[in-house]
């Protein structure tokens, strides 16, 4: 994993665009446009913590994962996208929980939650703790660090 850099453009436009990708994403405008990645490079990623996800000995960005902020430093939201060529592989979960440990160990978090709609199948399989919002629309994960400093 590494930092987006602006070469990723044409890529998040790419695997941004299929709507596969984006079924289950709440913030992601569609139809998605080449104007929105370029609207990810220069307002989302310089404010939150956004890894690319790469393959091993390749630079070309096949997802990405994020951790957006909220209530202040000590906690945020979990986000993550995979292009459809990479899914199944457990690169996604793989991804999760290092930046999960990141955020915890590393970033000073207290708090990580990830929200995911009903039905949607592909959620990394990663331990979490499951609780339904006030609305009962989506299930909220939660992450909380162990008394030992670990995640969960």
């Amino acid at each position: 994993m590494r930092r987006p850099i602006d070469e990723d453009v044409a890529e998040i436009y790419r695997i941004l665009s299929d709507e596969k990708v984006t079924r289950w994403l709440s913030l992601i405008p569609q139809p998605y446009r080449p104007e929105h990645a370029a609207f990810f490079m220069a307002h989302i990623v310089p404010n939150e913590w956004v890894w690319a996800l790469t393959l091993p000995g390749s630079s070309k960005m096949v997802g990405a994962v994020s951790l957006m902020p909220r209530n202040g430093l000590r906690a945020a939201e979990l986000g993550f996208w995979l292009s459809r060529d990479h899914w199944g592989r457990g690169l996604m979960s793989e991804a999760v929980q290092l930046v999960v440990l990141h955020g915890f160990d590393n970033l000073g978090l207290s708090f990580i939650t990830s929200g995911y709609f009903d039905g949607n199948l592909y959620q990394p399989a990663v331990s979490m703790t499951h609780v339904r919002d006030s609305q009962g629309d989506e299930s909220l994960n939660q992450w909380r660090p162990s008394s030992t400093g670990g995640a969960y």
